[in-house]
């Protein structure tokens, strides 16, 4: 019995790696539908389906505005140097907190603007 725990115990450390990610996966999923939940309880019907619309969009919108962005930092970096900088300004916008939370606090305030205007 006990040889069998420790076989267990080695199969699972051994694939520790993947647990770690799994579990982060599973943690993250927890909170977002909690998240979520919340949300949906505190907001009426027609305001939490104006909220998943905006983000529908924007997810949409960055999901296209991604495509090709890996293979334009290569090509611009090795045709135009002088850009570099302005490549990893653009990219590196989600590290700095000062400017995403400005860039947060105008998107807070534009969707309240469109769920007050309707």
């Amino acid at each position: 019995m006990v040889d069998n725990l420790k076989d267990i115990k080695s199969k699972i450390f051994s694939f520790r790696g993947l647990a770690f990610i799994g579990s982060a996966d599973i943690i993250g999923a927890a909170i977002s539908t909690i998240f979520w939940l919340i949300l949906a309880s505190l907001l009426l019907v027609e305001e939490y389906g104006k909220i998943t619309y905006l983000i529908a969009i924007a997810s949409l919108a960055q999901s296209c505005s991604v495509v090709g962005s890996s293979n334009t930092f290569m090509v611009y970096s090795s045709k135009k140097p002088e850009l570099i900088h302005i490549l990893k300004t653009a990219f590196d916008l989600e590290n700095d907190t000062v400017k995403l939370s400005s860039h947060l606090k105008k998107l807070q305030n534009s969707v309240n603007s469109l769920l007050e205007s309707t």
